[in-house]
């Protein structure tokens, strides 16, 4: 933080130093020239009306009911400059970088203290999210004294008929005292796709994180962004204006991406790795608020959603490894009571540590070579209302194994269900570690060799087709795994993980520890129905390019097809294939056998 002794011209220091007088009024009389410099230059200057006006939230001080002043990072220069000198601005940021404070609450201050008589309109994903923003600003230009002193004209316009009373002082819009002669209000917020917008006029137009699941799940849902930004808002502003977008990306057939290709658009990408500066990105550097280690330990826990949050990477469609495998087979309404009856189940629960909606249980059933996920749920719940829920859905489903993520909580679950007298649950820990993502993977080939069934309503049919969104367990578990890497939770995908896992350790167990001995005098059926419930991948389920073959190191394409489909007729799992004379090249052969097999026993979780 710079003091007055950086801020004041040395000339001027050394005069006042010089100057027999106590040193506590030699401070005081810099302190006021500093600041009578720093508004000055915050007049002209945006970097420094943010740091003279704008007030760090974690430095709060709630005995004077003012934050300490920010302190600008040199991105966040980087980001003034370029408001300044750009007519059209769209900019990648990683999450939690301050460009909700900086574009969508400082710069309208800004400029609405330079020139009163601006329009301006701010958008953001959700109509009550650019609301809390609007809420922001209204706060500044009543109690802040930076501000005031700074602009002491920028205040509300009051009504005509009762001047103690604000004229459009609401929670979507506000006008500010000016000369101009105009209905329209001085700033207006929208949700993303507001028809309400029509007709409007602007001089300024703030796109702040208008992307989220709701409109980027499907490229139908991403056109229809487009569409509005280009027949709609784009023609709300006037000439000469200003557009700015600001935000995380979520897809690259979305608008942000959209806006990166268009004519006149100045676009810059931030990221918190500085190595992709050789990709042109611009490096976020703020060790104070993201130190080395918090993000190295972020990149290890889960680097899809580090490569998206913090580096501002997109996943591609071949990325988002559910999205293409919905079948219509997978999604009907089922006999939950039968399945109940039939099957052997298990239960993943992921223990959410805030207090948000995270907490997540799911309930998984095996049954003739197939898995269906059978009931879902989702809670903000304290720890009394974790050990109810897990309670309640053991004693409907009756599980053989359930799977609590391993952390600190998970502890405090168990010793607390262990105490409540209601006897023991089959709750062992588990840790994901480094294999998530590939053992999702794993979840994804099984689920496009048709090997999953979801047991929910098909009035949820259309949130898979990305047509709505639904607030249900049973929606959000949808979007979740459809989306995923770019849903911004991964809580219920996570659960489902862990009870698939807890369904695999009990076959895995069954099939080292159990040994059945059959005779020609015993039920056939009985026998076959037995050995149906432990379904074993085969060559036949081979797919080119599925990404647990990939993760074996083989490169298997599309020009080995011929040799692919060879050895799904003529081999088996346990055949050498140095002992088959083909056509095809003999290495080539071995390869792909190799790769084959290679898939077939982490499928079959023979290898890890």
């Amino acid at each position: 933080m710079q003091t007055a002794f950086d801020l004041v011209p040395k000339k001027i220091l050394e005069q006042v130093m010089a100057v027999d007088a106590p040193m506590n009024e030699k401070i005081a009389f810099l302190d006021h020239y500093a600041k009578e410099g720093k508004i000055k230059k915050a007049r002209t200057d945006f970097g420094h009306f943010s740091e003279l006006v704008m007030k760090d939230e974690k430095k709060f001080d709630r005995s004077t009911g003012i934050g300490e002043q920010i302190e600008l990072q040199e991105f966040h220069w980087e980001w003034s400059s370029y408001l300044e000198g750009e007519p059209r601005l769209v900019v990648f940021s990683p999450r939690e970088t301050g460009k909700s404070s900086l574009f969508s609450v400082s710069y309208p201050l800004w400029r609405l203290g330079l020139d009163p008589n601006l329009r301006i309109a701010i958008i953001s994903a959700a109509s009550h999210q650019s609301k809390r923003i609007l809420q922001s600003i209204k706060q500044y230009i009543m109690a802040d004294p930076d501000l005031k002193a700074l602009f002491p004209e920028l205040r509300p316009q009051m009504d005509e008929m009762n001047v103690k009373k604000p004229k459009k002082w609401a929670s979507e819009q506000i006008l500010i005292e000016r000369k101009l002669a105009s209905k329209d209000a001085s700033i207006v917020c929208y949700g993303c796709g507001s028809k309400s917008i029509l007709g409007s006029r602007f001089d300024l137009v703030i796109l702040d994180d208008v992307l989220g699941p709701h409109n980027t799940s499907s490229k139908t849902e991403m056109d229809k962004v487009i569409e509005w930004y280009s027949n709609v808002l784009e023609k709300c502003l006037v000439e000469g204006g200003q557009i700015v977008c600001i935000g995380t990306a979520w897809n690259s057939s979305d608008l942000m991406h959209y806006l990166e290709k268009k004519d006149g658009w100045k676009c810059i990408k931030y990221s918190f790795d500085k190595e992709d500066e050789l990709d042109n990105y611009h490096w976020v550097n703020w060790p104070e608020r993201h130190s080395k280690d918090k993000l190295d330990r972020e990149k290890s826990n889960d680097i899809v959603s580090y490569n998206r949050n913090r580096r501002c990477r997109t996943s591609s469609a071949e990325e988002r490894m559910f999205e293409n495998d919905f079948k219509q087979v997978c999604i009907r309404d089922y006999d939950i009571e039968m399945l109940k009856k039939s099957c052997n189940i298990f239960m993943g629960v992921d223990l959410s540590t805030k207090k948000r909606v995270g907490t997540s249980i799911c309930v998984v059933g095996t049954l003739h070579g197939k898995q269906y996920v059978l009931d879902v749920s989702v809670g903000a719940w304290n720890v009394k209302e974790k050990i109810s829920a897990i309670r309640s859905y053991s004693e409907i489903y009756n599980p053989e194994l359930i799977f609590v993520e391993n952390n600190a909580l998970q502890d405090d679950v168990v010793d607390a269900i262990r105490a409540d007298g209601r006897g023991e649950l089959p709750i062992k820990p588990y840790t994901t570690g480094a294999a998530k993502h590939s053992k999702l993977e794993r979840l994804a080939l099984e689920m496009s060799n048709d090997r999953w069934r979801f047991c929910y309503p098909s009035n949820i049919q259309d949130v898979i087709d990305g047509k709505r969104l639904d607030d249900s367990s049973w929606g959000r578990f949808m979007q979740e795994v459809k989306m995923y890497p770019d849903f911004p939770s991964n809580d219920m995908l996570m659960s489902w993980l862990f009870a698939a896992e807890a369904a695999k350790k009990r076959e895995q167990k069954d099939i080292q520890f159990r040994v059945f001995n059959y005779t020609e005098s015993d039920d056939a059926d009985e026998f076959l129905n037995l050995m149906e419930r432990r379904p074993r991948a085969s060559f036949k389920d081979y797919v080119i390019g599925n990404p647990v073959s990939l993760n074996g190191g083989y490169q298997v394409g599309v020009e080995h097809q011929s040799i692919v489909d060879y050895i799904k007729i003529n081999l088996n799992l346990n055949d050498n294939p140095d002992d088959f004379e083909t056509d095809f090249n003999q290495l080539e052969f071995i390869e792909v056998f190799n790769d084959m097999k290679y898939y077939c026993d982490m499928v079959n979780g023979e290898i890890s």
